[in-house]
């Protein structure tokens, strides 16, 4: 004599099973996100050191500039200056965005875009020799100092550098660097300290 397996017990069964693996699949899943999913202080990708003696390579890009702040970048890193204050207000050092320095002439390194606003900017390392290859880009907020990292998406109200009516002449060191807009020109990194 068989029995019957009653239709009321398997219904209860996966009433209960199948709550239990969504909820698990869910633990699960959501423990590999990753964490720079969230807004994060920017001064984290700050440089830890820096001297100012050291040569600044082949030169800068500027990559933004308006009658407050300019942001420029170079082998080493990304630096804002505001005019007014005469000091830089954040640095990006491209080895804690991309683990190598960024690219002023070359074939890899960090793409920098600022909007035409300059509230936003993105990071993103590119290689040229890989153009396929797909790398997370950090989305800077200016006016919090804040950041996140995510999908890399292009900007597309990016300030066009080639608009800008200055430009940053390097010296043969960081502390000779200077930036010119007409008869204005600043020291960059004058009295400007890591960290």
């Amino acid at each position: 004599m068989s029995k019957k397996f009653p239709i009321k017990a398997i219904v209860s069964i996966f009433c209960v099973a199948i709550p239990t693996l969504v909820g698990i699949v869910l633990v699960v899943n959501d423990s590999f996100k990753p964490e720079n999913t969230h807004e994060r202080n920017l001064s984290e990708l700050a440089f830890d050191d820096l001297d100012m003696n050291t040569s600044v390579g082949v030169g800068f890009n500027l990559a933004y500039e308006n009658d407050d702040f300019i942001i420029f970048y170079g082998t080493d890193g990304l630096f804002c200056y505001d005019l007014s204050e005469k000091e830089i207000i954040f640095s990006v050092d491209f080895i804690k965005v991309s683990g190598t320095t960024g690219a002023v002439q070359g074939t890899a390194g960090t793409d920098v875009s600022v909007s035409q606003d300059g509230q936003r900017m993105i990071l993103v390392y590119s290689d040229m020799d890989t153009p396929d290859a797909v790398y997370d880009a950090y989305y800077i907020s200016i006016p919090t100092l804040t950041y996140h990292c995510g999908e890399y998406y292009p900007m597309e109200d990016a300030f066009n550098p080639e608009n800008a009516v200055g430009y940053v002449l390097p010296g043969a060191v960081y502390s000779h660097t200077r930036y010119i807009r007409g008869d204005s020109s600043w020291d960059v990194f004058d009295g400007y300290k890591v960290g």
